[in-house]
């Protein structure tokens, strides 16, 4: 997880939030998908919980995540040797076998979460989340990964 905090000025006391559009396509395309907007209602509801007011008037911050969900490899070698090959030429003992190496393809999934202040429009903090995702979730699955993914985001959130 990364959180970046803006380094040159204290963080504003926020109240009010509204959660502006942002890209929730990742989790309708995705083979098993949870509910459409599922990280939008994450996030709302974490923040309420923290105390926060929804605000769709004047809200004194703007809330907006990104997915992404990129292909990625894992490549490992194993050393398949095996047994002895015996008494060898030159009187050495010693295995038989060959390395193996071994590709997987998965897909890694990154969640950001951005915070705006909305009377000046710049950037206060931003947490970010990377995982591995997994293969044919179910839709509670998806559902349960992404509320955890931001409920960890969002614990740093605001800053101390």
């Amino acid at each position: 997880m990364l959180i970046e905090e803006h380094p040159d000025r204290a963080f504003p006391n926020f109240l009010g939030i509204l959660l502006v559009r942002a890209h929730d396509s990742i989790l309708s395309r995705n083979r098993a998908s949870g509910k459409p907007g599922a990280v939008r209602a994450a996030v709302e509801s974490t923040l309420l919980a923290k105390g926060y007011q929804k605000d769709e008037t004047s809200p004194d911050f703007l809330v907006g995540y990104h997915l992404s969900l990129d292909k990625k490899l894992d490549v490992s070698t194993v050393n398949t040797h095996y047994g002895y090959a015996g008494y060898g030429v030159g009187g050495r003992w010693g295995t038989f076998g060959f390395p193996e190496t071994r590709v997987r393809e998965y897909e890694q999934g990154t969640l950001i979460i951005d915070v705006v202040e909305a009377s000046a429009h710049k950037l206060v903090w931003r947490g970010s989340g990377t995982r591995r995702v997994s293969r044919n979730p179910s839709p509670e699955q998806v559902t349960e990964r992404v509320n955890a993914a931001v409920a960890e985001i969002l614990a740093k959130f605001p800053p101390s």
